[in-house]
């Protein structure tokens, strides 16, 4: 774990330690003497967001951190130290079932915005935690209190029902979206939630008696006639976010008012009136979640909508553009695939081929089956082609695309086809095809090139490295000879001891393997042949590059860290243009880090799944000089360097590769020091 990553996570465990004791404090506020149970406990609510908004690993961290401060609430109540020790596993219990259960059934913990995923955390977190949790508290206080069970399981799961439900949406939505629409939103959206917020404070503290001395007569289930309006309209005009903060505002004036006896509820008796108000907000707070999780579903569904609607306007334009063109064969299919209009009699041995068959292709043929005799002939790319016609003909897709090749006499030539559906999918659709060998021949030239660039600049990094590769060659060399030299005067003994020549024959062994490790890394590297695609575990490349450049490292005086993903990181790629990648990037952190004056000459390397985005995550992150203002896309330009003796070609090669291989590269200046370079390529996953 890297230096900035412990002050992170010391800075939020110090967080959570100070909220959970305010919460505690809280919670004991509203606590209605005799009952230990408290009518609302913000405690648990915020283990639960915690562990929603961590990684897994970290948990233990932030439990602990919440252990004094749960200490320092609780022991001033002047309880006993097992109960309040039993108290706080129970809560621990609680925040971990619940943050369990939301991630196990959730694809996203911490969002709110599909209406799946408000019900996992309003089954999971406001309702089976509190349930399962609830049986251990009520024993604990039972025994202790001499307290009715019942009773303080009722009360216990109802206010740790309602504060999951009010507390933790709200908790979460301002830690991940909060900072971001605080920044986007414009001056009058502020405006707008500002003034919707002071109308519903002032209305619900109207409704429960905290403006005025006297109680308000209105029933106890009809203030929601007079709160709904508001809180539905922060709802439709903010989302879930909107509606957390409406429901958070409302519960907490409700709470207070009935903890001091005024509002609707101060007439029925203080337990029975607690109650029924719990009841009502939870009531309440469950259907205005579901509402806001479906409105924002609505609206995304909406924005698709208007997507899919100008891929359609574009798929007309290109339908035109290639019904235009002279220089394709064109050809119109009906939804059965058959072709009803065709520019061209397309054979396989004339000039105008276009298609995989010999005979020639007219008005009325069935374009489909022409391509499925090519398959069973085995020609390349035919299966190909029948799925994507029959999946543009038949709706699932809105275009396809193809490069193909054919041979005409003795020569290879390829051709490049195009489905575009016509005004409807269940129309049929338009091909294309046009010979693009030239074309094909000029990138086949240029990824040659690219190929020989990037073997040229593997050989001569190895030829920067062959300081540090002799020194870690070196090492087992230098132990190979001292245990020889210490076998043979094992040997000179008499009688030779057997137990020392074996102990020093297995260390020679181990030597030479590790010697061996080191020559086969940089054969890898120094391999020169066509690319091979297989399945690849990133995080098993990282630790051989970091292996293989260690020397280099201590040489300059820069510490490597790894911060890899706990699960194994699948790409589909070729393994020496990957370790490419990884090698310029961590000699470029390492000298950028070695140029820079003071203690703190560190380089941190991670790993990560974006499961949102199915991607894996690559960052290399440096203490070094940084990057200048506008340089961070102009490194990844051909011949363009900030060291005075390099070529300008070791980032272009990297973006190169990895674009090659699906993916991105993207650099960045670090708010502190250095810079941080990031690749994201798609992520792939173990057959199962």
């Amino acid at each position: 774990m890297s230096f900035r990553s412990v002050r992170v996570t010391a800075a939020t465990a110090l967080l959570v330690a100070v909220a959970y004791y305010v919460g505690a404090n809280f919670g004991f506020f509203l606590r209605i003497p005799p009952s230990t149970p408290s009518v609302l406990w913000p405690p648990n609510t915020i283990l639960t967001a915690t562990l929603l908004l961590t990684p897994p690993r970290r948990w233990w961290i932030y439990l602990l951190a919440a252990l004094p401060a749960h200490l320092a609430a609780e022991l001033g109540m002047e309880w006993p130290a097992s109960l309040v020790l039993a108290l706080f596993i129970t809560n621990c219990s609680e925040a971990l079932i619940a943050a369990a259960g939301v991630r196990w059934f959730s694809d996203a913990p911490g969002r709110f915005d599909t209406l799946r995923r408000v019900t996992v955390f309003i089954v999971a977190a406001g309702l089976v935690a509190p349930f399962l949790s609830s049986f251990v508290d009520a024993a604990a206080v039972a025994a202790v209190q001499d307290e009715p069970y019942w009773l303080v399981w009722r009360v216990r799961f109802f206010s740790n029902v309602l504060t999951e439900l009010m507390l933790g949406p709200a908790i979460i939505l301002a830690v991940t979206a909060g900072p971001a629409w605080l920044r986007s939103a414009s001056r009058g959206r502020r405006l707008e939630a500002a003034l919707l917020a002071v109308a519903l404070v002032i209305v619900g503290a109207w409704v429960f008696g905290v403006l005025i001395d006297r109680p308000v007569n209105i029933p106890g289930a009809s203030v929601v006639v007079f709160l709904l309006p508001l809180i539905l309209l922060m709802t439709v005009r903010f989302g879930p976010g909107g509606a957390s903060l409406a429901l958070l505002s409302t519960s907490l004036i409700a709470i207070w008012a009935s903890a001091h006896g005024r509002g609707p509820f101060a007439v029925l008796p203080p337990a029975e009136g607690v109650q029924a108000l719990q009841i009502l907000l939870t009531m309440l707070i469950v259907p205005i979640l579901c509402l806001a999780a479906v409105i924002v579903e609505l609206h995304q569904a909406t924005r698709a909508l208007g997507e899919r609607l100008e891929a359609l306007r574009a798929s007309e334009v290109l339908k035109s553009a290639i019904l235009a063109s002279l220089s394709s064969s064109v050809a119109v299919l009906d939804r059965g695939g058959r072709i009803i209009d065709v520019n061209a009699v397309w054979t396989r041995d004339g000039g105008e081929f276009a298609g995989p068959t010999s005979a020639r292709i007219r008005v009325g043929d069935n374009y489909l089956d022409v391509w499925r005799e090519a398959a069973r002939r085995a020609t390349p790319h035919a299966d190909e082609a029948v799925a994507g016609i029959a999946a543009v003909l038949g709706g699932a897709r809105l275009g396809f695309a193809i490069d193909y090749s054919a041979h005409a006499g003795a020569a290879e030539r390829w051709f490049a086809m195009s489905v575009v559906p016509l005004d409807r999918p269940e129309s049929g659709a338009v091909i294309s095809c046009t010979e693009v060998t030239e074309r094909r021949r000029a990138e086949l030239d240029a990824q040659r090139s690219r190929q020989e660039l990037a073997h040229f600049t593997r050989v001569s990094t190895m030829g920067e490295l062959t300081a540090s590769l002799a020194h870690e060659l070196n090492q087992p060399l230098a132990a190979i000879l001292t245990n020889a030299r210490a076998a043979l005067r094992f040997l000179d003994a008499a009688p030779p001891d057997p137990g020392e020549l074996r102990a020093i024959l297995s260390d020679i062994v181990d030597d030479d393997k590790r010697a061996g490790e080191v020559i086969q890394r940089l054969r890898d590297l120094l391999r020169k042949g066509e690319p091979q695609r297989v399945l690849l575990d990133l995080n098993v490349l990282v630790k051989d590059v970091v292996r293989l450049l260690s020397s280099d490292a201590i040489i300059r005086n820069v510490s490597v860290t790894l911060d890899l993903a706990a699960e194994p990181v699948h790409v589909h790629g070729d393994r020496i243009q990957l370790q490419q990648v990884m090698l310029n990037l961590l000699l470029n952190a390492m000298e950028a880090t070695a140029e820079r004056s003071g203690p703190e000459r560190s380089v941190v390397v991670r790993t990560e799944i974006t499961t949102m985005l199915e991607t894996v995550h690559l960052a290399v992150e440096d203490t070094g000089v940084g990057l200048g203002p506008g340089v961070s896309e102009l490194v990844f330009e051909p011949f363009y360097t900030t060291k005075p003796a390099g070529m300008g070609m070791g980032l272009a090669i990297v973006r190169s590769i990895v674009e090659a291989h699906g993916g991105v590269v993207w650099a960045m200046q670090n708010p502190t020091a250095g810079a941080t370079f990031h690749v994201a390529m798609p992520v792939r996953y173990m057959p199962t």
